[in-house]
């Protein structure tokens, strides 16, 4: 690229992108409208996208060093590998792909309802265990969302178990 404007607007393009996800999860009421954008972008979406969304193996592990008071706990994050953790999440990925197409549900084409949460604290880390609530079609459904709170925003550690909405408490 011999064009300087060009390199300054790639430059540009890129920092945006990598802001885009992280800097909007900094509470928990901007964890269900992230994960509703991630979940309705899934079909434009690559793997690596979707696992851009997750928190890092390397956060992971300094979580589980700085913050994790259960010794069992810790080991058991310290000795997983980036391997391991990304097989953990594209099983997610794929899991809400195969159920979206089992219900007949175009990722795509879905409505934003509710996200329900609870701010959850165990062996000395914080997070949100959340459910999504979203409509396709005139039909409600459900996929539950948890993040964990890691300098100063929150990360997913997992969004799974899509499934048709019971109904919601009023």
């Amino acid at each position: 690229m011999k064009n300087p404007f060009l390199k300054i607007l790639v430059c540009f393009g890129f920092i945006l992108f990598f802001s885009c996800g992280l800097a909007k999860m900094t509470s928990p009421d901007n964890i269900g409208t992230r994960a509703f954008e991630v979940l309705k972008n899934i079909p434009h979406s690559t793997d690596q996208e979707f696992f851009a969304d997750y928190m890092s193996i390397d956060d992971l592990h300094q979580l589980a060093k700085d913050s994790i008071t259960d010794t069992g706990s810790q080991e058991i994050l310290l000795s997983r590998t980036e391997a391991e953790y990304r097989k953990q999440v594209m099983e997610d990925l794929t899991a809400i792909k195969r159920k979206a197409k089992k219900l007949g549900i175009e990722l795509d084409n879905i409505t934003y309802q509710n996200f329900e949460s609870k701010l959850k604290s165990k062996d000395g880390v914080s997070g949100v265990d959340g459910k999504l609530f979203f409509g396709f079609d005139g039909k409600a459904y459900q996929l539950k969302v948890k993040a964990v709170r890691y300098k100063k925003r929150y990360e997913f550690s997992t969004m799974n178990d899509l499934e048709i909405s019971k109904p919601q408490s009023p």
